[in-house]
């Protein structure tokens, strides 16, 4: 996760592509609940890139050297790990997926290697419940570049999980006209927040603010500092989970709440990790925790950061 980022982006991309599909539609791939597009960095070189509107956009060192780019030193970043990583800068770069070039200024550069290859080693169902491969390891899926929080503010951002498509729509142009709950979103520090509530074993709900991360795999993270504060304890059967990620990891422990609340939705019994993290993003106190693609994949999704608010269809 990155904060107070330069904001500088430019977009090239062909308008007849939203005016004769209604938008601009780009094909992806699920894997460990994560969003993956194929497309191509600085109009030449093939990339996976994950999307992520929990980060800011990311080239990885890898795709970076491969690439011949330049870059400069640009201090320390924090993700779900207990550590912080170091980050470089690049000028600028250009992401391609048919009609649409993309564009970003200032972009970080920073190591995905410790990342991909965690995720290489472990199980994701679809709900969020991570199973850890024993004596086996799965080949690794790239992280060449993240897509992140500026590609979700320059358009609306629609993500259909049943057909592993993405619509991106014009925000001046763009009418929502279905039947799904519209859910306010407070955007600050190049990240996404509603509110939501919890509920444990048969105990009163309890609200809090959570940051929205369609980067994250799991279902429900609960904070360090929430779970302290409201005196939480993981269920007897919980099991001891190490997350990683930038940062490196941190412990938790994975179990199920009773519920989840959001908007008019309820989601009973979601997949849970109650963080033991001491350091990173796991640890603030202004959040009570994360909603990734273990909760967002019950829903067809539209981001819609110019009107702030997440659309839910189930």
């Amino acid at each position: 996760m990155f904060r107070h980022m330069p904001a500088v982006t430019l977009f090239l991309f062909s308008m007849s592509a939203f005016a004769q599909d209604k938008g601009i539609k780009i094909a992806f791939q699920l894997n460990n609940n994560h969003i993956y597009l194929q497309g191509a960095f600085n109009d030449s070189l093939p990339a996976w890139i994950l999307l992520d509107c929990g980060a800011v956009t990311i080239v990885s060192e890898r795709l970076a050297k491969k690439a011949t780019i330049n870059t400069k030193p640009f201090g320390n970043t924090a993700g779900i790990g207990n550590n912080t990583s170091p980050v470089q800068l690049t000028d600028s770069a250009s992401f391609t997926f048919g009609a649409l070039r993309y564009v970003e200024k200032n972009i970080p550069v920073i190591s995905m290697d410790e990342v991909e290859g965690c995720a290489a080693q472990i199980s994701v169902e679809k709900n969020g419940k991570i199973g850890l491969l024993k004596g086996q390891r799965k080949s690794i899926q790239p992280i060449d570049a993240v897509l992140g929080d500026k590609f979700f503010r320059r358009f609306v951002v629609e993500i259909d999980f049943q057909k592993n498509m993405l619509t991106l729509h014009e925000p001046g142009s763009y009418l929502y006209s279905g039947n799904g709950q519209q859910v306010p979103l407070e955007y600050s520090d190049n990240h996404i927040y509603t509110m939501a509530s919890v509920r444990v074993s048969g105990s009163l709900s309890m609200p809090g603010r959570f940051m929205v991360d369609c980067g994250s795999m799991t279902g429900v993270i609960l904070s360090t500092p929430f779970i302290k504060q409201q005196n939480l304890r993981p269920p007897a059967d919980a099991k001891e989970i190490s997350l990683c990620g930038i940062g490196g990891s941190s412990s938790s422990m994975m179990g199920t709440l009773d519920d989840l609340q959001i908007g008019e939705y309820k989601i009973k019994k979601p997949v849970t990790l109650f963080s033991e993290a001491i350091g990173g993003v796991l640890t603030r106190t202004d959040i009570a925790g994360l909603i990734g693609n273990g909760i967002l994949r019950n829903f067809r999704v539209i981001f819609d950061y110019s009107r702030r608010e997440m659309i839910l269809e189930k």
